[in-house]
């Protein structure tokens, strides 16, 4: 996502876990990952951090992002990453940055850390949470899997979206009222 701000926030935490790495996956254009190459030298981390860019296949890249020990993930633009669901759906715990949609994530329990936009010293310290804390980790491991079934149920979501199209075809053919319970947001 924000790989610049993952290895600013990511430097931070070096000085106190000086043997943590960083797999940086997905796809980069050649300019962008040569002013990365430059920060992480001026930050001293050249060893720390490893590109696996753009794998072949997504299960190539979810067996990837199954190694690390938590996925760090700041948002930059994004309103509800895919890539958070997925790393959560995987059994990650998560660092990410407040988005318009991030907070609902922890609205009925903690599932992810979360920090401002830009805050590497909040990323640093979450990610420091994470790496001293198993029992922080194994509960939002366990509190992100409850939480992806409830908000990103992809067989709930085909369901809504094919209750509200019949009701949709039986209100345009014979005026039926769609039910309120296909149009509410609170379900």
């Amino acid at each position: 996502k924000a790989a610049d701000w993952a290895i600013e926030a990511f430097a931070k935490v070096c000085f106190s876990y000086p043997d943590a790495t960083l797999n940086v996956v997905g796809a980069y254009g050649l300019n962008y990952k040569s002013k990365l190459d430059i920060r992480i030298e001026e930050l001293g981390i050249r060893n720390n951090v490893v590109f696996s860019g753009a794998l072949p296949t997504h299960e190539d890249v979810m067996k990837q992002i199954r190694k690390s020990r938590f996925a760090l993930l700041p948002l930059k633009i994004d309103v509800n990453s895919s890539t958070v669901r997925e790393a959560m759906a995987n059994g990650l715990p998560v660092i990410s940055t407040i988005t318009p949609a991030t907070p609902e994530i922890n609205s009925k329990r903690q599932s992810i850390l979360i920090s401002e936009k830009g805050d590497f010293n909040g990323m640093a310290e979450n990610m420091k949470k994470l790496l001293s804390s198993e029992v922080l980790s194994n509960t939002l491991r366990c509190n992100a899997f409850e939480t992806v079934k409830e908000l990103f149920d992809n067989k709930l979501i085909v369901s809504l979206w094919r209750d509200a199209y019949y009701s949709i075809l039986e209100n345009r053919k014979t005026g039926t009222p769609v039910p309120l319970e296909v149009i509410s947001e609170n379900k």
